[in-house]
């Protein structure tokens, strides 16, 4: 009984949120130039709405690299078996025909 309830609470809550996240915006009050929505998502971001971004010297950044399991390197694990067995499949290039 109470977890039929409690499903039924969550299930309402979940429905009354998307109800109330999804509304209506008309195009004048959103602010974004364009009206067309094709048009809106194949051209780009207007200049004048363009965020500042840093220059790339001014990114502090550093690259790494992590080897899980080494020991597994140059093993595939059995889900691949289609790769594995590839070269099973495929003719060898003596026996193709020109």
């Amino acid at each position: 009984m109470f977890r039929s309830l409690r499903l039924v609470a969550l299930l309402g809550g979940l429905l009354m949120a998307a109800a109330a996240s999804a509304r209506d915006i008309d195009a004048a009050s959103y602010g974004y130039p364009l009206t067309n929505p094709f048009e809106a998502t194949i051209a780009t971001t207007p200049p004048e709405q363009r965020p500042t971004l840093p220059e790339d010297d001014e990114i502090d950044q550093s690259d790494y690299s992590l080897t899980l399991r080494p020991e597994r390197e140059f093993t595939l694990p059995d889900n691949f078996w289609a790769v594995k067995n590839c070269a099973t499949v495929w003719p060898s290039r003596t026996t193709r025909r020109r």
